[in-house]
């Protein structure tokens, strides 16, 4: 898992594009962030394309960026934790 923050939602924004942009791999899960009901972000999930027990997911919520890989079901688990 790695995380990051930006001063601006922009930058991060920008960060979870290209995270998301190089993301190849069958589609596990894929949508917006909510908090209080307003949308602040988004999340992909996808299956590693090299090894299909294995996946990564990138979320973002305003300035903040989560990037986490391995195994495909522990992957599925951590992005289903937040507000989806």
């Amino acid at each position: 898992l790695e995380v990051a923050q930006w001063s601006q939602d922009e930058d991060a924004q920008s960060q979870y594009d290209n995270l998301t942009g190089a993301m190849t791999g069958k589609e596990l899960g894929s949508g917006n962030v909510k908090v209080s009901g307003k949308t602040t972000g988004a999340y992909s999930a996808k299956a590693d394309p090299d090894d299909d027990t294995k996946a990564v997911a990138v979320w973002r919520n305003d300035t903040v960026v989560f990037y986490a890989t391995g195994a495909k079901n522990d992957i599925q688990r951590f992005y289903q934790q937040f507000p989806l």
